[in-house]
């Protein structure tokens, strides 16, 4: 999935690589006229992005700015929101395709942790008289992991001091896409805001 500004800004040829974010849209009175509201997304869950791809097939522009000087919102305020909200989406946002979501999984289940396992690998390699100079890259590697988890955390603005937790964040990232996935595809439906929702073919 591709959502860098250079295909989701503008008129792009491919209507798929548009993108929204539903928390704010901002649309010309004429356009949005000229869609007839949200008919063309009736019945879609994740009804920002497929909204934006309608706009895209209709010959309108779509951009996506950074807002965060005049606008600020909280998606969600504990992990059980947390999980119902990226359940309803997570499947979606990755193409609705189970290999992908697999891939996903595999990926985020296990790449955070290689750091962390080569500094501990890197201790037990020192207190067993090895090198110093395996722990020093190990110590550095890591460190480097920390920072830029660290200053990815600081943009949303979030928590930086929560780096050090991101491959347990990752595991529950896991979690929430292997649900996501089963529900989308079980057509089990997802609940959102203490409702259930199954898509519309």
């Amino acid at each position: 999935l591709r959502h860098d500004p250079s295909s989701v800004n503008g008129r792009p040829r491919d209507p798929e690589t548009a993108f929204a974010n539903g928390q704010f849209i901002l649309v010309r009175r004429s356009v949005w006229l000229a869609m007839e509201g949200w008919e063309p997304v009736r019945g879609k869950i994740l009804e920002d992005v497929a909204w934006a791809r309608a706009l895209r097939r209709r010959g309108f522009a779509t951009m996506i700015a950074d807002g965060r000087l005049v606008m600020r919102t909280r998606m969600y305020k504990s992990l059980r929101e947390i999980i119902e909200g990226w359940t309803k989406n997570m499947f979606q946002l990755l193409g609705e395709s189970v290999p992908r979501s697999l891939m996903t999984v595999a990926l985020v289940s296990t790449l955070p942790w290689i750091p962390l396992a080569a500094l501990v690998f890197g201790i037990l390699a020192w207190l067993g008289g090895g090198s110093a100079a395996w722990l020093l890259y190990a110590l550095a590697q890591y460190g480097l992991v920390l920072y830029f988890t660290a200053r990815l955390r600081a943009i949303g603005p979030g928590y930086p001091a929560y780096a050090p937790l991101a491959p347990i964040a990752n595991l529950v990232t896991a979690w929430i896409v292997l649900r996501s996935t089963w529900r989308h595809v079980r057509k089990t439906g997802v609940s959102w805001k203490g409702r259930t929702y199954v898509e519309e073919p």
